[in-house]
């Protein structure tokens, strides 16, 4: 009970703007995480432009990453508070869709990588991230070791 009240003065503690988009994210989660399970890969990502690995976006600007970064923190924030799973690549989903909403252009990679060692709990694995500005916001933590399969990428002009 403590640790719930104590989630939710810190939430209360932030400003308008930040819980309205903290809320926004955690339903988009939910939403996205129902679609990852019941629709067609290529329904979610039907808007973007495909390619084999990395395409030169053009820049926007500092405060676009800025902007970029701030909400892929907020998506990662609110995923760590879902009562369901909010995996890496249901998150980049949420996070393409903000920034795209913002006409800040990114590039979602989809990437695997192959762990031979004995005792490995799974060989094969697979990851999401999100690149935007020259920088990962999202699912960054960990994509190092991972070979690109996919790239796709929106806002190409």
């Amino acid at each position: 009970m403590a640790a719930m009240v104590r989630k939710l003065s810190r939430f209360l503690a932030l400003g308008r703007r930040d819980q309205v988009e903290l809320l926004t994210a955690w339903i988009m989660l939910g939403a996205y995480r129902f679609g990852v399970l019941i629709l067609p890969f290529r329904w979610l990502i039907r808007s973007l432009d495909h390619s084999p690995g990395r395409v030169s976006l053009p820049q926007k600007g500092f405060e676009c990453s800025l902007e970029a970064a701030r909400i892929g923190e907020l998506v990662a924030r609110a995923g760590r508070h879902t009562p369901w799973l909010s995996t890496c690549l249901v998150q980049v989903l949420v996070v393409q869709r903000l920034l795209k909403a913002r006409d800040i252009p990114g590039q979602l990679y989809l990437g695997a990588r192959f762990d031979s060692s004995e005792g490995a709990p799974d060989p094969l694995a697979a990851h999401a991230w999100l690149e935007s500005g020259g920088r990962v916001v999202n699912g960054g933590d960990n994509f190092s070791g991972y070979a690109v399969l996919s790239c796709f990428s929106w806002d190409k002009r």
